[in-house]
């Protein structure tokens, strides 16, 4: 009896079987651990807030009340379109308002935004006479002054997102130029249309899908949002090279790449 083959045979045998069952159960764990890490990666506990602290109003005020008018208004507003705009009062205590979902939020999923963006600037902000909060999914702002309409490209937050050290993720030369192409594609595409907004995606060159969102306030004229679009755009790309994802909130737009939807791909 040739011992020396079947041992062979038995050792070829259990080689395969281990191979086997890396693959059944090592790598998909693998797979599931590093896309959760992606999904959930430089993603904040709470949104970033600013706050107007210029002074404040006081509790039971006219001001207090004109604001939760406001909110109200913007609520009720952008629960039917995704977008809403709103003033009540008179100087010195009128207040204006603006809340805006994502395209590619469902009704109620703009509704649950709102929400919690209108209960958490409150609680960030207190009793300051302006603030901005940008939650990922919508944007609220409210001031004492006139604001709506008006251009305005400071920043309100940026998170990038470096996965070049992370086993499984290539990121192959031309990646950024793809991103920043298709970002400048879905600019031209969002400045005028009245949503003021686009979503897309674009291949680089080893067939790898790139996600992207450019999104401008609907206040904003159609030459104020490809101004604020194409200043992000460039700002991005100059301040953060070499990153697989960047998403950067200013008070009138929104831009962002990733290498991974972000969004609900029934939009598009």
């Amino acid at each position: 009896m040739d011992f020396h083959g079947r041992d062979s045979a038995w050792s070829l045998l259990i080689g395969q079987t281990i191979a086997l069952l890396y693959l059944i159960v090592v790598v998909p764990a693998l797979i599931i651990t590093l896309h959760g890490q992606i999904c959930n990666a430089a993603l904040p506990e709470t949104p970033t807030t600013k706050c107007n602290s210029s002074s404040n109003y006081k509790e039971g005020s006219k001001f207090e009340s004109n604001l939760n008018r406001v909110f109200d208004s913007l609520l009720q507003g952008t629960k039917q379109s995704g977008f809403n705009i709103s003033e009540y009062g008179e100087s010195p205590d009128k207040v204006y308002g603006r809340l805006q979902c994502r395209e590619d939020l469902t009704v109620d999923q703009c509704y649950t935004c709102s929400q919690y963006a209108m209960t958490t600037i409150q609680q960030y902000c207190g009793n300051a006479v302006g603030g901005s909060i940008w939650p990922f999914h919508c944007f609220l702002r409210y001031e004492s002054y006139d604001f709506i309409g008006q251009l305005d490209t400071d920043l309100g937050s940026i998170y990038a997102e470096d996965f070049r050290g992370d086993t499984g993720i290539f990121i192959p030369t031309d990646f950024h130029s793809s991103a920043q192409n298709l970002l400048k594609k879905l600019s031209g595409e969002a400045a005028p249309k009245t949503t003021r907004s686009a979503l897309g995606t674009a291949l680089d060159s080893f067939s790898q899908t790139i996600y992207g969102l450019a999104q401008c306030t609907r206040d904003l004229s159609t030459d104020d949002c490809t101004q604020c679009l194409s200043y992000s755009i460039n700002k991005i790309f100059k301040s953060y090279p070499g990153y697989a994802g960047v998403q950067y909130w200013s008070q009138s737009c929104i831009v962002r790449y990733e290498i991974y939807p972000f969004f609900n791909s029934t939009a598009l």
